[in-house]
Formats: C-alpha cells, sequence, structure tokens
C-alpha cells in the first residue's frame, strides 16, 4: 500500500451499514473500515454493542484496520460505551486502529483512556485522515 494517500482511499469509500448514529463505511480491497459517528449522538452501551456486532458480522476473515471519526459536534462516548469498545469481540479482528478527534480535550481525554485501559490492539490519535491512514499501513 505504499504510495497511498487517504485522498485515494476516499473516493473508493463505499457504505456498508448505516445506523441511527453511524455509518459503518470500507474499503475492503485495503481491509480498512471506518466508523463515522453522526453529530449530536449519545453513544451508549446498547449503541456500543450494535457497533461492534455489525463490524464483527462485516469483516469475513482476516484482520482490519479501523478507523474512526470522532470529529463530530457533540459527540458524547458513555463510559459503558468505553467498557464495550475496550473488551470486545471484534477486537479479534482488528489489526490496529486510529482515531480522528479535532480538539485538544478530546484528545487528551481519549489518550488517558487508551492509557489506562492499554487495549489489545495499537490504537492512536490524530487530527487528520492523512496522518492516520499512514500510521494504519504501517501496521
Amino acid at each position: 500500500m505504499s504510495g497511498l494517500t487517504w485522498l485515494d482511499i476516499e473516493k473508493n469509500l463505499e457504505l456498508e451499514k448505516e445506523l441511527t448514529f453511524a455509518n459503518v463505511l470500507s474499503v475492503r480491497s485495503h481491509s480498512l473500515f471506518l466508523v463515522k459517528y453522526h453529530p449530536d449522538q449519545e453513544i451508549d452501551r446498547r449503541k456500543a454493542e450494535i457497533l461492534v456486532d455489525e463490524l464483527y458480522e462485516l469483516v469475513d476473515s482476516g484482520l482490519y484496520l479501523g478507523l474512526n471519526d470522532a470529529r463530530g459536534p457533540n459527540l458524547e462516548i458513555t463510559k459503558e460505551a468505553r467498557d464495550v469498545y475496550e473488551k470486545n469481540k471484534s477486537l479479534d479482528k482488528t489489526k490496529a486502529q486510529a482515531v480522528i478527534v479535532n480538539d485538544l480535550s478530546t484528545r487528551i481525554f481519549l489518550n488517558f483512556f487508551v492509557s489506562i485501559n492499554k487495549p489489545t490492539t495499537p490504537v492512536r490519535l490524530f487530527n487528520s485522515f492523512d496522518r492516520a491512514f499512514q500510521w494504519l499501513i504501517s501496521h
């Protein structure tokens, strides 16, 4: 995948699943799944479980790269949802995850969460899709 940029990938994204709180898109040829949360959402345990189940079903075999767009305004992910994301069956199919954030307070909070919870797969936070994508494809 050397030489690819996020712009190359972005134009090939296909909608896999449309949920009331997020869309799941993919570029299957690169084993990449993107979760794009809708604005003004509270992600609770139930929504997190739905998303995990959908991702698990979408990944046929092998490992995937996860990209999460958490830049939407007024996005809240509850502690219960974070607990679901921390330990779930889809992690067995995840090679690495990148999270896109757009403000310092979210980045500080998520960095703290990641450092305390020690995810089983590599997770890193970014401000841009291109940097996140380059990091993901290095795994």
